[in-house]
């Protein structure tokens, strides 16, 4: 089991640190105060984005933006342009462990485990879990952690909580097959040590990607390692399916803002939209969003009659939003209707002081006007409402095409997913992401005549 160390060099930071692998021979490594672009080739920091400091919040890389959880938002870095933007998801949120899925979090957060959606930013509750500081998937439908000398495994799609006699020591732990692979002072699996690094593992966030690994020690030394342990490990957390708990997120978005419960809707139908893209029949694609799409729906006035009657159309994200934005404009007839009415009132109560001349006596007056301004501001806020949703609308639309896109280029083989009960929440199915450039088959080797990869690339410039 032999592993080769490819890389190692020494960044100016110390402490906890999340290490991503990216395109074009760079990584990224969040530690200390700062995020930081590094030159694998050429071993020196390109950039360094000033943040707050990092004690091992949740956090994850997707197509050049950074994602960290803090406390109860989510704040997204683009790489390239420094820009920023920071977003509340949470009232509660108290991450304690965490693992990424390319564009999932899965958390552990006050005894609950939750999955984040990076996309669309919604958290959803999956089920009670244990409070525990670490997290590993377990196997394609189960997580676990190492909490009070005892191993609990969860069941992500039946929502099973077990216990089992195993010792595992601190660190971040993978598991293939049956075996437990962990970090720490050394990567060992079980008693056999398989690498020393050059310095501590502690609190370090390790990224895998098919035969590479990469890590930032507590010291601030960065290796990259190349080993077929590592490929294993690749290949048997690549894919987690996993349902959520219906009933609570329901009650959660019914507390929501209206705002928040269409873009989930729109996130539905660009799924739909993109299933139908890969061969599903309208009424399969819809089947599994059909119970929670009637929720949110009959939650935001427009009730089941809607799914009913876009089942079968491929155009049915578009006529949903249709739908919103004519009670939208409803509602700004209404309001205008009035707005008139105490117009009206108002030249009639001038009228009747003019005749009398008591041009002191305007508390009717002010009152009508003080009334009419708050109608104005009323319609305000719902013109800039539909001005959003209009917004989201091409938003969700780019999404869906670009997600369609995505999926007829990589064509990844997907296992067939577990069909969900009509009274149940939809299952759903992850992959992470197990290339960093083009898409390329997950095994260590790979065909030819085609772009090399980034293992390659370093295995080349690290000769030099």
């Amino acid at each position: 089991m032999s592993v080769q160390k490819l890389i190692e060099f020494q960044l100016q930071t110390s402490g906890p640190s999340a290490t991503f692998l990216m395109s074009g021979s760079k990584c990224l490594v969040r530690q200390g105060e700062f995020l930081q672009v590094v030159n694998l080739q050429q071993k020196q920091v390109e950039a360094k984005i000033p943040m707050n400091k990092y004690i091992g919040q949740p956090s994850s890389l997707v197509d050049d933006v950074y994602y960290e959880v803090n406390k109860n938002t989510l704040t997204s870095t683009n790489v390239e342009t420094k820009e920023t933007e920071t977003v509340q998801v949470s009232n509660n949120l108290n991450a304690t462990a965490f693992v990424n899925y390319n564009r999932l979090i899965f958390m552990i957060s006050n005894g609950q485990l939750l999955a984040l959606y990076l996309d669309t930013k919604e958290l959803v509750p999956i089920g009670d879990f244990v409070p525990a500081t670490n997290m590993f998937q377990y196997s394609e439908n189960e997580m676990a952690s190492y909490f009070n000398n005892k191993l609990h495994i969860f069941n992500t799609e039946s929502h099973e909580l077990k216990t089992k006699e195993q010792y595992l020591s601190e660190g971040f732990t993978f598991r293939a097959n049956n075996d437990f692979v962990q970090l720490s002072t050394q990567i060992f699996k079980y008693d056999e040590i398989i690498y020393e690094p050059s310095a501590t593992l502690e609190k370090a966030i390790p990224f895998l990607n098919a035969n590479l690994i990469a890590f930032t020690g507590f010291s601030g030394l960065f290796e990259l390692l190349q080993g077929d342990i590592f490929d294993e490990l690749s290949q048997f957390c690549a894919c987690l399916r996993f349902q959520r708990s219906s009933n609570i997120v329901i009650e959660q978005e019914q507390a929501a803002p209206q705002s928040k419960m269409v873009n989930i809707c729109m996130q539905y139908f660009a799924s739909i939209k993109a299933e139908i893209a890969n061969g599903k029949t309208e009424t399969e694609a819809i089947q599994p969003y059909k119970n929670d799409l009637i929720q949110m729906l009959t939650i935001l006035g427009l009730g089941a009659q809607v799914v009913q009657e876009t089942e079968g159309k491929q155009d049915s994200q578009a006529e949903i939003q249709q739908l919103i934005l004519a009670q939208k404009d409803q509602e700004i007839k209404e309001l205008q209707k009035d707005k008139n009415e105490l117009q009206n009132k108002l030249r009639t109560c001038e009228d009747q002081l003019n005749q009398k001349g008591k041009t002191n006596d305007s508390n009717v007056e002010s009152q009508l006007q003080n009334t009419i301004r708050q109608k104005d501001a009323e319609i305000a806020q719902l013109q800039r409402k539909i001005s959003e949703l209009n917004s989201k609308v091409a938003n969700a639309t780019s999404y869906a095409e670009n997600t369609v896109k995505t999926q007829e280029r990589s064509q990844p083989v997907v296992q067939k997913p577990v069909e969900a009960p009509v009274s149940q929440a939809p299952v759903i199915q992850i992959q992470k992401k197990t290339t960093i450039e083009n898409p390329a088959p997950t095994q260590s080797t790979v065909p030819t005549g085609r772009p090399m990869t980034l293992a390659e690339k370093v295995a080349m410039f690290s000769k030099k």
